[in-house]
């Protein structure tokens, strides 16, 4: 056994270079939240969007959370990201092909679902997970996309915490 030191690679940059840190949602910000529910119904087809809120490209997310009853035995969704006019910017984001049939759920934790916010890419802005090489300053509404048809009724909630300046 060795006794060590470690650095996050927020604490390493500061230690480097103090300035490179403003602005950094990894070294502070504002936890913003948002929240609203939409009804998946018996007949919903697959590819049916449901777009809950819009939130801003320069969004740090730290938390998605789903809430849902057991609906049916077939539905499943992605939950992602589209344009605001609707063009689809990654369907599967935060989650894919989640399943909205197996269990009543309450605050289900889906932040590394689809794996883009991994582990090591916790501090990054959305625009960055999106592999963009800039912030594009625009929002982008969240929203659930059947992957499967619903052959039932029911609310669904979703919640994203995140950070920002």
């Amino acid at each position: 056994m060795a006794v060590v030191t470690v650095k996050s690679a927020t604490i390493t940059k500061k230690d480097a270079d103090a300035a490179d840190l403003i602005g950094s949602k990894a070294w502070g910000g504002y936890v913003q939240e948002w929240q609203d529910f939409v009804e998946v119904t018996n007949g919903d087809s697959s590819t049916s969007k449901f777009f809950l809120f819009e939130i801003h490209s320069s969004t740090r997310v730290s938390g998605v959370y789903i809430t849902h009853p057991d609906i049916g035995t077939t539905g499943t969704c992605d939950i992602g990201l589209y344009e605001v006019d609707g063009t689809v910017v990654d369907a599967d984001f935060f989650a894919s092909a989640y399943s909205l049939k197996d269990g009543a759920k309450d605050e289900q934790v889906v932040t590394h679902e689809s794996a883009v916010i991994g582990l090591e890419e916790c501090n990054e802005p959305i625009w960055e997970l999106l592999g963009l090489s800039s912030d594009p300053n625009k929002f982008y509404r969240v929203a659930l996309t059947l992957t499967a048809d619903s052959d039932a009724t029911g609310k669904v909630k979703l919640r994203i915490q995140g950070v920002t300046r």
